[in-house]
């Protein structure tokens, strides 16, 4: 080969190279979307992944319904764990990026009733919601919040809606609720076992799960909104690894129960 024919070849397969790899564009990191009541046990996922080098993790949290809504509208999410089905089925139903294959459950919670430290308003147990709440009672907003949404489904269920339903402080998200509690604006709080834990707060009374839809926590993988972009090894590895004995060590830290293991 003379050295023309040589450099013409180069120049060609360095063209097929540059063509190759601008329609194959690697995320300079994965998304993970997640339910507000993740924040501790996502970030901590995030941290160990990401020390493992490779494309990093990087965690937006929010309220569920809140970052559903995100992503309909096009939000460079990789993936989506929610607090609640009805807000994955949301997506299901208003785009085509939810990963039908890839849908699972999670993760299971349950909810609690928390005060503010020492207990102000004297709450012995639940059965005292009955005799109402001057200083109100916290939880997520039940039109949106799927805290929120467990925690009035509860209510009903147990026949006490009709005594706190005047005096309910509803909440962006179960963070936020919880922090009524802390701040003391609110005589007492429903929120899950696993943002109790964390919070300045006493926990009176744990639920009744059996009046109340289970709690789970649905994950998917979220394609990706521009038809032209494929995932990624990385993201496809980092949902496995999320199934893995090594994560559900670190949900159960946090007060969760993991449903779903991978070896």
């Amino acid at each position: 080969m003379t050295m023309r024919r040589a450099l013409t070849f180069a120049l060609l397969l360095l063209t097929l190279v540059v063509f190759t790899s601008c329609g194959r564009k690697e995320p300079e990191r994965i998304h993970f979307y997640a339910a507000a009541s993740m924040t501790d046990a996502v970030s901590e996922l995030a941290e160990m992944w990401n020390a493992q080098g490779g494309t990093p993790v990087t965690p937006v949290f929010a309220g569920s319904s809140t970052l559903a809504r995100q992503i309909r509208e096009g939000a460079p999410a990789e993936l989506f764990l929610s607090a609640s089905q009805q807000w994955m089925d949301y997506l299901v139903r208003e785009t085509d990026r939810v990963r039908s294959s890839s849908r699972l459950d999670l993760l299971a919670n349950r909810l609690v009733l928390v005060v503010p430290p020492g207990n102000p308003a004297d709450l012995a147990d639940l059965a005292d919601l009955a005799d109402g709440l001057k200083g109100g009672l916290a939880i997520g907003d039940p039109d949106h919040v799927p805290a929120g949404i467990y925690a009035a489904a509860w209510l009903k269920h147990a026949g006490l809606w009709e005594f706190v339903e005047k005096d309910l402080r509803p909440a962006m998200d179960v963070r936020a609720a919880l922090a009524y509690v802390e701040r003391g604006e609110v005589d007492a709080g429903l929120v899950y076992f696993t943002d109790a834990r964390v919070g300045d707060v006493d926990v009176v009374a744990q639920l009744d799960p059996t009046l109340a839809p289970p709690i789970r926590y649905p994950l998917a993988i979220i394609e990706p909104d521009k038809k032209d972009e494929s995932l990624t090894t990385e993201t496809l590895q980092f949902y496995r690894w999320l199934l893995s004995p090594r994560a559900g060590e670190i949900f159960r830290r946090h007060g969760f129960t993991p449903l779903t293991e991978n070896p």
